[in-house]
């Protein structure tokens, strides 16, 4: 539960990035130098079913056994989905009541996810939200669906792999995969 302390940072930081004094991708370079975020096993799993098409079956299949089958424990997790983005459609998670949220593979969620303009305007507008939020413009010809994290059930996105990363390494495509990608409010990092 956020605090009143808590609740005014994150109005005051909304209101200074909708005026153009700062953006919320500065907020979140800032809060991630103090406290990194820890997706990396999401990533390391992304990075693995991109490179391996059976292990990307059997994850969008059945993504908790498919997991523990490699040593995550997710106890902390109910059930898993693991929903993949294609050319047609991209997926995006959300907790519309409180912050459910698969911690084990994603970390920490960052400070918007919480928000409640996040949570009601990408069910409600959620390539406006996508454009407006996260600079992030999706054709008309990509469906959206966007899934709503509950006590019962997580979800972790599967995000396209870029172009251009052919022949990379898994480690070298884990680092592609960003924490907004794994929300489906992104995408991954395009390689130099």
């Amino acid at each position: 539960m956020l605090t009143g302390n808590m609740l005014l940072l994150q109005a005051l930081l909304v209101v200074l990035a909708k005026n153009g004094l700062t953006t919320l991708d500065k907020v979140d370079e800032m809060l991630a130098s103090s406290n990194p975020p820890r997706y990396e096993n999401g990533a390391r799993i992304v990075a693995k079913a991109w490179l391996d098409p059976e292990f990307r079956s059997r994850l969008v299949k059945d993504a908790k056994t498919t997991l523990r089958e490699l040593g995550f424990a997710l106890n902390r997790t109910p059930k898993l989905v693991v929903l993949e983005n294609t050319d047609t459609v991209r997926n995006i998670i959300v907790c519309t009541l409180c912050s459910c949220y698969p911690y084990e593979l994603l970390g920490n969620p960052p400070w918007w996810y919480k928000h409640d303009s996040y949570k009601q305007e990408i069910v409600t507008s959620p390539k406006t939200k996508l454009k407006e939020m996260f600079k992030l413009a999706v054709p008309p010809s990509v469906e959206v669906r966007v899934y709503d994290s509950t006590s019962d059930i997580r979800y972790m996105v599967l995000p396209r792999r870029p172009d251009g990363t052919e022949g990379m390494s898994e480690e070298q495509l884990g680092r592609l995969v960003t924490q907004v990608s794994l929300i489906g409010v992104g995408d991954p990092l395009i390689p130099d």
